[in-house]
């Protein structure tokens, strides 16, 4: 924590701003310098409000704009997750279409809604690396993590109450229902990109956090991995 502390006081950056914050060590010109990062990430946005019309980087911006100004991020915000609700329950949203054994897992339209389609039914999606650095090969696992991802942004921004997110968080909900393994049928790393997403939904979706929580806490390793 030292060494990080001595690293990031001079850095006028979001990831400086945030780790001064996690620290409790902000610098007396953080709030002016967090509006001054919030602008100019707003002025590189289309008038249509996304990030060069592609889902993921305009998702990953209104991430960046909630970290800097909040659920009061102002019109860039508002016009970013304005572009991105559209993407929900496009053509292309995970779950999308039915057959024995996707309905025989509850993995098809029959159980699952709300999710956003990143990329149209016919438009390769994967690889695609999310900003954590986790890079997604298999085409379905990449819709839905970049969903969930959304799903983020946009409880972040307070949107929670939509018709259309509660169904989504539902279904994310019921799926988690059947995690039972680490190791199983659902990979890890959809796990947990559910679980980023639950956790954002407060206590209504807390039995759901905590139970993959656990799940994975007992698949750590001595070493910590």
């Amino acid at each position: 924590v030292e060494r990080i502390a001595l690293y990031f006081p001079g850095e006028e950056t979001r990831p400086g701003l945030l780790a001064r914050a996690a620290l409790g060590r902000p610098a007396p010109g953080d709030a002016e310098l967090a509006l001054r990062l919030a602008a100019r990430l707003g002025e590189e946005l289309r008038p249509d409000g996304s990030l060069g019309g592609a889902a993921l980087p305009t998702i990953w911006r209104a991430h960046e704009l909630l970290d800097l100004a909040g659920a009061a991020g102002g019109e860039p915000l508002g016009r970013a997750l304005a572009w991105v609700l559209r993407l929900q329950g496009r053509p292309g949203a995970y779950g999308e279409g039915c057959d024995r054994e996707r309905h025989s897992r509850h993995l098809c339209e029959h159980y699952l809604g709300g999710f956003f389609a990143a990329a149209p039914p016919g438009e390769r999606l994967a690889p695609i690396t999310l900003p954590n650095g986790k890079l997604y090969r298999a085409e379905p696992a990449a819709r839905f993590a970049v969903s969930c991802f959304a799903l983020r942004a946009v409880v972040r921004a307070g949107e929670g109450d939509r018709t259309a997110l509660r169904r989504h968080l539902d279904s994310l909900v019921a799926l988690t229902g059947q995690w039972a393994s680490w190791g199983g049928y659902y990979a890890p790393d959809l796990i947990l990109a559910a679980m980023h997403a639950l956790a954002e939904a407060g206590a209504s979706r807390r039995a759901a956090v905590e139970r993959l929580a656990r799940l994975a806490a007992d698949s750590q390793a001595a070493d910590g991995g």
